[in-house]
């Protein structure tokens, strides 16, 4: 069977993308290997398709300096409330529901390859793979000292011929605040987390990873040395859902990534996400959408 990829949202096309939905567009700053988003507003949120999962290439950062942002992130329901810090790794896929009026986000992408480049192999630990993102409540403190530097990051990149070696120092000098802030978030909320929230936490890192080929309680049960039985009580007492809607979920959200950002057929999805014949898959698209596959795709 041969596995394909569903189309991402490149930096190219996201530009692209806000550029003809948003009448005042406030465009990253892209460079070889990296972009910026010097500051922007509701604008920026509203210009993404609302309600379509987005699957983004690059990792990303982020600072929410104002207002509220909600939607789906990695499966997750997210509320994020100024000022917080945002990590992504790459491959996330997000899904924009609602922002508030008085929204304004800084941040930017990396790509992989200038990742390690900047940090030559000796990735800060939050960011070599291990976590998948975080959004973290910032204090004043470390809220001055990013802005501080991102603003002189600004200042260099918006130079046409800018210093590449001066901007990948200021990427570092940020990455390490974040990594720092990572660090400390965790040391003082490690002791608390109990064992169902790290087995909750490990199920939806494995369903993210795996759900397009792996529908089955048991696989992941197995993954993670459990028994099903277990794992569907602990994954039903810790978020309410049952272990089946959180795959079918990711199900779900891969499909519509496919569907709205992706040429391939109903027919290759369904081989794609590995359901035994297009038709399963339309009836379980509709039954949990409301709608088929192909309207979805049309609307």
């Amino acid at each position: 069977m041969v596995r394909r990829t569903p189309k991402v949202v490149t930096i190219e096309e996201l530009t692209a993308m806000l550029a003809e939905k948003s009448s005042q567009p406030q465009l990253p700053i892209v460079r070889p290997q990296f972009a910026v988003l010097e500051r922007s507003n509701s604008a920026f949120a509203e210009s993404l398709d609302i309600d379509t999962p987005i699957r983004f290439l690059e990792p990303r950062f982020g600072l929410l300096r104002k207002g509220k942002l909600r939607g789906v992130i990695n499966l997750i329901d997210r509320t994020l409330e100024a000022p917080t810090l945002v990590f992504m790794a790459g491959g996330t896929i997000i899904q924009p529901l609602e922002c508030s009026g008085d929204l304004e986000i800084q941040g930017f992408m990396l790509e992989s390859e200038l990742l390690t480049e900047i940090f030559q192999n000796r990735l800060p630990q939050t960011f070599n793979g291990q976590v998948q993102d975080f959004f973290l409540s910032a204090d004043a403190s470390t809220i001055d000292k990013i802005s501080q530097i991102f603003q002189s990051l600004i200042a260099i990149v918006k130079e046409a011929d800018y210093n590449r070696e001066v901007a990948k120092s200021l990427f570092a000098a940020i990455l390490y605040l974040y990594d720092e802030a990572y660090r400390r978030h965790e040391v003082i909320g490690g002791k608390s987390k109990s064992r169902e929230r790290e087995l909750f936490d490990s199920f939806i890192s494995l369903v993210n990873q795996y759900a397009r080929s792996e529908h089955n309680i048991a696989f992941y049960a197995d993954k993670l040395c459990i028994t099903e039985r277990y794992l569907s009580r602990v994954v039903k007492g810790v978020s309410g859902l049952s272990a089946k809607e959180w795959i079918d979920r990711a199900l779900i959200t891969e499909a519509k990534v496919m569907l709205k950002h992706g040429n391939i057929t109903v027919a290759g999805i369904a081989d794609e996400l590995n359901f035994p014949n297009p038709g399963f898959f339309n009836k379980f698209f509709k039954r949990l959408v409301g709608i088929t596959p192909n309207a979805y795709r049309e609307h």
